[in-house]
């Protein structure tokens, strides 16, 4: 019985021949369908088996007498149907086979990860050059009042975490290069858990912005007192106000604009042109913001149907390697 069990296993073995390490002998006799004299297939031996194996290859080992048939005897006689792809294209198996090696394919999905890849590296150096470039103009002497007025909004921002969210958005960009163009997942995973992260963290700095348009009017009423005459003087000529709420809350700077209290009475006072100014300079902001969110977004999708796509890779080479069928 496991003579005949190793017979079955030598019959699927895939490709025609064993190797070395497989080149087992059994008897003739007990090897259904062994090739003999004259291509017959016989189902037992023969002294013509003897004359043919001895004149093809030289002596022949035997078992009591009877002669042996190694492994590729036994693959050679079997049938063609056996030493084909078990898994040809027309099955299931075959057409998933065939469409996950097909290049095209592998290309689309990796070079999606890498074109998301390389927008979430811009937003990085984006939110990073903002980040220094505003905190190094911020208290700037201003020349007017919407420079002013900015320079003051821009001392409310979350620079600080904008410049350590860029730069460990930098470091997710880095780490993400050895899973990308390396095989194994566990680096890729890595990477896109460190960029849900960022998203995450670039959101909580979008919404921060985006509630400070929603409390700019009430909360800039200290900052504007808090000011130089001749920076109120600025706003006043810029937006053509005077005071904040109105000429005396707090009392106007007399300026060419606000030249009398009779005049100033007839002002309305700054805080709408400020809340105005601020909102659509901060919106657009927030809005690149919580654009660098969406990026991250994609990018992690992209690097799910990477790892997705890899898997199924990993999962079918298995099988194949089991099978003896190496082409994926």
């Amino acid at each position: 019985m496991a003579k005949k069990q190793l017979i079955l296993a030598a019959l699927m073995v895939p490709g025609g021949s064993a190797t070395p390490s497989q080149a087992h002998h059994w008897p003739v006799a007990q090897a259904p369908g062994a090739k003999c004299a004259g291509g017959a297939l016989k189902s037992q031996w023969t002294p013509a088996c003897s004359q043919r194996l001895l004149s093809q290859r030289g002596p022949v080992a035997t078992d009591g007498g009877l002669p042996l048939a190694t492994a590729s005897d036994v693959a050679r006689a079997r049938p063609a149907a056996l030493r084909q792809d078990p898994y040809p294209e027309t099955t299931p198996v075959g057409n998933i086979r065939s469409a996950i090696n097909t290049p095209t394919m592998a290309n689309k999905v990796f070079l999606a990860t890498v074109a998301a890849d390389s927008l979430f590296l811009a937003a990085g150096i984006m939110e990073l050059v903002f980040s220094l470039v505003v905190r190094s103009q911020m208290n700037d002497v201003p020349t007017d009042g919407e420079q002013a007025t900015r320079n003051l909004l821009y001392q409310r921002f979350p620079l600080t975490a904008g410049i350590v969210n860029a730069s460990f958005i930098l470091l997710t960009f880095v780490a993400t290069l050895p899973g990308l163009f390396m095989p194994a997942r566990g680096i890729l995973k890595v990477g896109g858990y460190m960029v849900t992260f960022c998203g995450i963290f670039t959101m909580c700095v979008g919404v921060f912005l985006w509630v400070m348009t929603l409390k700019i009017r009430g909360e800039f009423f200290d900052v504007y007192v808090a000011q130089d005459p001749s920076v109120q003087g600025l706003i006043q000529a810029s937006f053509e106000c005077c005071g904040y709420s109105n000429s005396t809350s707090p009392a106007f700077v007399t300026d060419s604009t606000c030249p009398s209290p009779a005049a100033a009475a007839l002002m309305r006072g700054c805080a709408t042109a400020i809340s105005s100014f601020a909102n659509i300079h901060i919106d657009s902001i927030f809005t690149v913001v919580f654009g660098i969110v969406g990026i991250d977004a994609i990018f992690v999708l992209c690097i799910a149907c990477l790892l997705k796509d890899r898997k199924e890779r990993e999962r079918y080479r298995h099988i194949d390697e089991k099978t003896g069928y190496r082409s994926i």
